[in-house]
C-alpha cells in the first residue's frame, strides 16, 4: 500500500449532505480521512474465534446414505486431486511434489510443506491442504491439530474453512502435545472445498504441526434440510448489571433451511462455558420446541435467573443441542454475549440506538444518498445511484453471516442481482454487507459501504457534559468473509465525526476513527489530515479497541481488533473519556496550530454530527479484494 494516503470521499460526501441541508456550511469543500498506512505491528495478539458450534452424531433415519471416509493421512499422493485432495500455499498456488524417502509437498519457501499427517507454514505464505466435495452432500469433519516439535517455536495458527467461511479456528501454543480438537459437520455443493489452512505464530520457527483430518462424506439423498439458527437476533440481557442481583436472558430461535425440523429439539442457556452446544457446565436452563417450518421464528425463551456475580461474563444460548435435527449447516447453532458486571457507570443516557428497519428501500442507497434531517441509512458510496436498485435473491449471508427472513428479496438490494457480487442487506437492527467490487471506483481508490446517522450542526448530542462523563460507543459485529491480493486492504472501523460547537461551520470538526477489523492486522494510533489541494482541512485520529491506547479505551467484555475473520456477532465496546478528549484536542491543536491553535478545550462545547461503521476496501490498480460483514445494534451513549 502507497505510503501516500488515499482519498476517502466517504467523509467529504457525508459532510456534503450537511453543506447541501444547512447553509451554515457554505460552500466549503470537506475533506477526507484516510486509510493510514501500515505503521506497526501488534504483536503477541492471537484471535480466535469466541465459540465454534461443532456437533457430533449421525443422520437421522430417512436422511442416511452411502457414506465415504476420507483421511489426510492415508489419502496422501503426490498427484494433486488424488482422493479429492489439493496441496496448496495461502495464496491459492499449487505446491511442488517432492518424491523421495519422505515424500512431500513444498512451496516457493523451504519451509513451506506438507507431508501424510503434518505440515509446516512458511514464514510469509500459509499452507493448506484442501478437500472437494465430489458432489453435494454432508461432510463430517473430526481431528486434532497438536504440535510435533515441542522443543522450540512459538506455536501456530489453525483454521478449518469452507471455502472463505471460516467454520474453526484454534492457536495451538509450542508443547501442546494435546491440541485443540474439531468436529464439525456442514453441507457442501459438488466441487465446494474444504480448506485446511496452517499459519504461523510470530514466526515460522520449529512450527512442524500434526494437522490430519478425516473426512466422513455422505452424498445427499435430495431431501430439503432445515438449518436452526441463534444468532438472527441479539441476546437481551434483562436486569442490572450489579453484584447479587438478578440477570435474565431471553432471544429465539429460526429455521433458515430449506425443510422443517420436526419437534423435540432443545435450547440451552449457558453462563461462561464457551462449549456450551456439546455439555451442560454452568447450564442456566434448556427449552423445548415444537416443529419449525421454513422461514419460522419461535417465541421468545428466557432463560432462568442468574445471580450476578462481579466481573467480566458471557451468556451463550443454542438450538438443538441434543442433536436431534440433521441440519444443512451445523455449524451456526450457537451465539454469544459478553458483558460486565461491576463498575458500570451510575447514569447512562442513550444517545443514539439503530433504528429498527422493515423496509430496505427506506434505509439503503445508492451514491449520493438523499438529503434529510437526523437520518440514519446504509450507503453503497461510490458505486452509482444505481447502486441498490435490485432486489438480490441469492443467499448474501453466505458472505456476511446474516441471513434475513425469507424471501431474501425483501430485505437484500444491489446493483446486480448476481451471486457473489456486492450487495447489502437490512432487517430489524441487522445490517449485512458484502463488498465484492469487479473494477476500481472512478473516484480514487476507496470502495466505502457505511452503516450511518448524522445531525444538523448545532443538534447534535454532546456526551462529555458531566464532570464524569465519556462517550461509549458499541455494535454486535462479525466479519466471516475478507480475500485481498496485490496491495487491497480491507477493514471495518466505527466512525465519530467531532464538531466544536464555538466555531462556524465545520472549522473546529475532526474525525475519530476506532478500527475493529483490518486485514493487514495492523492497529496504530495517529492522528492525520488530509492535505488535499483546496480542501477544508480536518484532522483524522485513529485508533482500535485493545489495551493500552491514548485516545480511546476498550470497555470490559469487548473483544479486542483482529486481523482474521470470525462468524459469530461479537459487541465490540469503547469509550472515549473527557481526559481522552482532551488529550485528542491538544495533540490537534500541537500539530496544527495555524488552522486548529483556538479550538475549544472544553469537552462540553463538542457534539456528535457523525456516526457509523464504516465497511471500506482499498482497491489500488491490479489488486483484487472482497469482503463481508454484519453490524448489529449500533448504540451511543453517555454514561457518568
Amino acid at each position: 500500500m502507497s505510503s501516500k494516503k488515499p482519498v476517502d470521499k466517504f467523509i467529504s460526501r457525508s459532510l456534503s449532505l450537511l453543506q447541501r441541508d444547512f447553509i451554515v456550511i457554505g460552500k466549503e469543500r470537506v475533506p477526507s480521512f484516510v486509510a493510514w498506512p501500515v505503521m506497526m505491528f501488534l504483536a503477541g495478539v492471537v484471535v480466535t474465534v469466541a465459540f465454534l458450534a461443532s456437533r457430533s452424531g449421525t443422520l437421522q433415519g430417512g436422511y442416511a446414505a452411502a457414506a465415504q471416509t476420507f483421511q489426510a493421512s492415508t489419502d496422501f499422493s503426490g498427484a494433486q486431486g488424488y482422493k479429492n485432495w489439493y496441496y496448496l500455499d495461502g495464496s491459492g498456488g499449487n505446491l511442488t511434489y517432492i518424491a523421495g524417502g519422505s515424500p512431500l509437498w513444498r512451496g516457493s519457501e523451504q519451509d513451506a510443506i506438507i507431508w501424510p499427517g503434518n505440515a509446516h507454514p512458511g514464514n510469509n505464505t500459509d499452507v493448506v491442504r484442501r478437500w472437494k466435495a465430489p458432489e453435494a452432500g454432508t461432510v463430517n469433519i473430526t481431528g486434532t491439530v497438536k504440535d510435533a516439535d515441542g522443543g522450540c517455536g512459538d506455536g501456530v495458527n489453525a483454521s478449518i474453512k469452507k471455502d472463505a467461511t471460516v467454520l474453526w479456528s484454534a492457536s495451538v501454543a509450542n508443547g501442546n502435545m494435546v491440541g485443540a480438537s474439531f468436529n464439525l459437520i456442514t453441507s457442501l455443493a459438488g466441487g465446494q472445498a474444504i480448506n485446511f489452512v496452517l499459519n504461523k505464530g510470530t514466526d515460522n520457527y520449529c512450527d512442524t504441526t500434526q494437522f490430519d483430518p478425516k473426512i466422513v462424506f455422505t452424498p445427499d439423498t435430495g431431501t430439503p434440510l432445515p438449518d436452526l439458527i441463534t444468532n438472527h437476533q441479539d441476546i437481551t440481557i434483562l436486569g442490572t448489571f450489579n453484584p447479587g442481583t438478578s440477570l435474565r436472558f431471553s432471544s429465539t430461535v429460526k429455521n433458515i433451511g430449506a425443510g422443517t425440523a420436526a419437534a423435540g429439539s432443545v435450547g440451552r442457556w449457558c453462563i461462561d462455558n464457551a462449549d456450551c452446544l456439546n455439555t451442560t457446565v454452568r447450564q442456566l436452563n434448556i427449552a423445548n420446541f415444537n416443529a419449525f417450518g421454513p422461514g419460522v421464528v419461535s417465541a421468545l425463551r428466557t432463560s432462568a435467573a442468574w445471580t450476578a456475580a462481579a466481573g467480566s461474563h458471557t451468556i451463550y444460548w443454542c438450538a438443538d443441542v441434543t442433536k436431534v435435527i440433521a441440519e444443512s449447516n451445523e455449524g451456526n447453532n450457537c451465539q454469544s454475549k459478553t458483558f460486565t458486571v461491576g463498575g458500570v457507570a451510575k447514569n447512562e443516557k442513550l444517545l443514539y440506538r439503530q433504528p429498527v428497519t422493515s423496509n430496505i428501500d427506506t434505509f439503503a442507497f445508492g451514491d449520493p444518498p438523499p438529503p434529510g434531517d437526523n437520518k440514519s441509512m446504509l450507503i453503497l458510496w461510490q458505486q452509482g445511484s444505481d447502486a441498490v436498485s435490485k432486489a438480490v435473491s441469492w443467499d448474501v449471508g453466505a458472505y456476511t453471516g446474516f441471513r434475513p427472513s425469507i424471501p431474501y428479496s425483501a430485505y437484500q438490494r444491489g446493483k446486480v442481482d448476481v451471486s457473489g457480487a456486492t450487495a447489502v442487506q437490512v432487517q430489524g437492527r441487522t445490517v449485512g454487507i458484502y463488498s465484492a467490487p469487479t473494477t476500481r471506483p472512478t473516484i480514487g481508490d476507496l470502495v466505502p459501504i457505511v452503516l450511518q446517522h448524522y445531525y444538523p450542526l448545532g443538534t447534535g448530542p454532546r456526551p462529555w457534559t458531566h464532570a464524569a462523563s465519556e462517550l461509549r460507543m458499541s455494535a454486535g459485529i462479525q466479519v466471516p468473509t475478507a480475500s485481498v491480493s496485490n496491495g487491497a486492504v480491507g477493514y471495518v472501523q466505527f466512525s465519530l465525526g467531532i464538531r466544536d460547537t464555538t466555531k462556524s461551520g465545520i472549522t473546529g470538526a475532526f474525525w475519530i476513527q476506532t478500527q475493529v477489523f483490518d486485514t493487514r492486522n495492523t492497529f496504530p494510533e495517529s492522528l492525520q489530515g488530509d492535505d488535499c489541494p483546496g480542501c477544508t482541512f480536518l484532522p483524522i485520529i485513529g485508533s482500535a479497541v485493545r489495551s493500552g491506547t491514548k485516545y480511546v479505551h476498550m470497555i470490559g467484555g469487548s473483544p479486542v481488533s483482529r486481523g482474521s475473520t470470525w462468524t459469530g456477532f461479537q459487541r465490540y465496546m469503547f469509550g472515549i473519556s473527557r481526559a481522552e478528549l482532551q488529550k485528542m484536542i491538544a495533540d490537534i491543536k500541537n500539530k496544527y496550530p495555524s488552522t486548529y491553535g483556538n479550538i475549544s478545550t472544553r469537552p462540553e462545547d463538542y457534539e456528535i454530527v457523525i456516526l457509523g461503521v464504516l465497511d471500506e476496501i482499498y482497491y489500488p490498480q491490479g489488486s483484487s479484494a472482497s469482503m463481508g460483514a454484519a453490524i448489529r445494534n449500533l448504540e451511543v451513549a453517555e454514561v457518568y
